[in-house]
C-alpha cells in the first residue's frame, strides 16, 4: 500500500480514541436518539468534543457504522464519491462498486438513477447504521452539498447520517426538523459541566482537585473541552498548581497561553523548533515530517507525543498520520511568521517535493501556491490536469486553472489546451478557439519540451470541433 493509498483508507475509519478523554455520558444518552432519526447534526466551534463525544458513542453502540473524515480535496465531486463510496464499502463490499463504470459509459443512466441504485444496494445492511461525515465544515462546493442532500432525502431507513461540522450546513435542516427526523447538538449542549470537569480531573487525569479549583478552571475554559484538556495536562506534575489556577481563570481569552507557558518549556528546543517548521503542514507523516523538518526523530516524537494525548493527536487507530492539536498549531504558525517568515516559503516548497513525490497532487499544488511558485504550479498542473479530466475531476482541474494568472495560463500551451478541453467537457464552444489560439502562439513563442504531444491535442480538438459543429459558427449545438 502507497502512503497515499494509506492516507485516503485513514479517511475512512474511525478516529482513534485519544488518551486524557472523557466518556461524557451525559452526551452518549443524547447521541443514542441517532438510529431514531435521519440526520444528526453536532455543530460547534473547534475543541468543543465533537469529535470525541461521536467516537465514544460509536465504540460502545451496537450498531454498524461508517466514518469518512473530509477534507479540501473533497469538493470535487468525483473526489467525493470516489471515498464516500469507500466510507460505505466498509459496511458492505459491494455498495458501489459499478458506480464509477456507470458513470463513465457511453450510454450512461440519469446520475440519479445510478445513486438510487447504489443506495439500494446499501439497504442491503439489514441493522440499523450511522454514515458518520467529520469535518463537514471542509465541504463548501454546491455539487458536494447536492449529494449529501440527494444521500439525506434516498437513504434506506434503516441509515442515519451523522455530521460533524464547525459551520451550520446549508442542507434542507427545516424539513427534517418538522418531520422530527433531525437531532441537533451545539455548542452550549457540547460544553462541560462541573461535574464532567471533576470527572475529568479526578478521574482521568487523576489530580485530587479541590471542587473549587475545577470551578475556576471550568470557568476559565469556558467549559472548553481542549482547553480544560490542556489545562489538565498543565496541571500534572506542577509545584505551582495554584498560581497556575489563578492565572487560567484570570485570562479570560488567553487561557492557552497561560497552558503553553507551563507546557511548552517542557518540550526540548528541538522538538519545539520541530513544532515550529512543521505548523504549516495541515497533516504530518513521519516521511513529511522529517523532509520538512530536517529532524529524523520525528517519528519517535510524533508516537510519543499522541501517546501521551499532547500536542498532536493520530489520525485513526495505530497508523502514521497525526494532526497537530490546532491550538498548538496556530500558535506555531504565528510564531513562524513572527520570527521566520522568509523560511515558509522554503518550507512549503519542501512539503511540495515530498506531496508529488508520494503522489498527493492536490496537497502538492496548495503548498506551491503557499510558496508562491507559480511556475511550478503550472508544471504540475501541466503533468496531472488530463488524467484528471480522464477521471471525472474536472472541479478540481477548474479549481488550479482559477489559481493560475491568466496571463501565465495564456502563456503556456498545454494550460491552454486544458481550458479547452474543460469548455468542451462542459458541453459549449465558446471559449474554445480563444484558447487554441493561446495554445499555437505559446507554441511559437515558448515551445515546451512535449511540443508534438501538445500539437497533437490542439489537433483533436479542432477536428473534434469541426466533427461537433460542422463548419457552423461558434458556440452553437456543440
Amino acid at each position: 500500500m502507497t502512503l497515499y493509498q494509506e492516507y485516503q483508507q485513514s479517511r475512512i475509519a474511525p478516529p482513534a480514541i485519544a488518551k486524557n478523554d472523557l466518556v461524557r455520558m451525559r452526551i452518549g444518552q443524547e447521541l443514542n436518539q441517532i438510529t431514531e432519526k435521519r440526520l444528526t447534526i453536532l455543530v460547534a466551534k473547534n475543541g468543543t468534543g465533537k469529535t470525541t463525544a461521536v467516537r465514544h458513542w460509536d465504540h460502545y453502540s451496537p450498531h454498524k457504522s461508517a466514518w469518512f473524515t473530509a477534507a479540501q480535496t473533497d469538493n470535487d465531486p468525483a473526489i467525493f464519491l470516489e471515498l464516500f463510496i469507500a466510507a460505505l464499502q466498509t459496511l458492505h463490499p459491494q455498495v458501489g462498486q459499478d458506480v464509477f463504470e456507470q458513470l463513465r459509459s457511453e450510454n450512461r443512466p440519469p446520475i440519479e438513477e445510478i445513486l438510487k441504485g447504489m443506495l439500494g444496494q446499501l439497504g442491503m445492511v439489514l441493522s440499523q447504521f450511522a454514515v458518520i461525515i467529520d469535518q463537514y465544515e471542509q465541504l463548501r462546493t454546491t455539487p458536494v452539498q447536492n449529494l449529501i442532500t440527494f444521500f439525506i432525502a434516498n437513504m434506506p431507513p434503516q441509515c442515519h447520517l451523522v455530521l460533524i461540522s464547525e459551520t451550520e450546513p446549508t442542507l434542507p435542516l427545516a424539513e427534517l426538523r418538522s418531520a422530527d427526523q433531525l437531532l441537533e447538538l451545539r455548542g452550549p449542549f457540547l460544553a462541560f459541566t462541573m461535574e464532567e470537569g471533576q470527572a475529568l480531573y479526578n478521574d482521568v487525569f487523576k489530580l485530587q482537585a479541590a471542587f473549587g479549583d475545577i470551578t475556576a478552571l471550568v470557568a476559565g475554559a469556558k467549559a472548553n473541552a481542549a482547553n480544560l484538556k490542556y489545562a489538565g495536562l498543565a496541571l500534572r506534575d506542577n509545584p505551582e498548581a495554584k498560581s497556575f489556577i489563578e492565572k487560567f481563570e484570570g485570562a479570560d481569552d488567553a487561557t492557552y497561553q497561560v497552558t503553553l507557558d507551563v507546557l511548552l518549556p517542557r518540550f526540548s528546543g528541538d522538538q519545539q523548533r520541530f513544532l515550529l517548521l512543521t505548523s504549516v503542514l495541515e497533516e504530518l507523516h513521519p516521511e513529511l515530517a522529517a523532509a520538512v523538518s530536517g529532524y529524523d526523530e520525528a517519528g519517535e516524537w510524533l508516537a510519543q507525543w499522541a501517546e501521551a494525548g499532547t500536542l498532536v493527536e493520530r489520525t485513526t487507530g495505530p497508523g502514521t498520520w497525526y494532526r497537530m492539536h490546532p491550538f498548538i498549531r496556530q500558535e506555531f504558525r504565528l510564531r513562524l511568521r513572527d520570527t521566520m517568515a522568509r523560511a515558509e516559503e522554503k518550507l512549503n516548497l519542501l512539503a511540495a517535493q515530498w506531496y508529488r513525490g508520494e503522489g498527493f497532487v492536490e496537497q502538492a499544488f496548495r503548498h506551491l501556491l503557499a510558496a508562491e511558485d507559480l511556475q511550478g504550479a503550472a508544471d504540475l498542473v501541466e503533468a496531472y490536469a488530463m488524467g484528471y479530466l480522464q477521471r471525472g475531476r474536472m472541479f478540481t482541474v477548474e479549481h488550479w486553472i482559477a489559481s493560475l494568472p491568466q496571463l501565465l495560463t495564456a502563456g503556456r500551451a498545454m494550460l491552454s489546451v486544458i481550458c479547452a478541453w474543460i469548455m468542451i467537457i462542459s458541453g459549449t464552444a465558446k471559449g474554445v478557439p480563444h484558447h487554441l489560439e493561446n495554445a499555437r502562439n505559446a507554441l511559437q513563442k515558448n515551445p515546451p519540451e512535449n511540443h508534438d504531444e501538445v500539437l497533437g491535442y490542439i489537433t483533436a480538438i479542432e477536428g473534434y470541433l469541426a466533427e461537433k459543429l460542422g463548419g457552423e459558427t461558434e458556440g452553437q449545438h456543440l
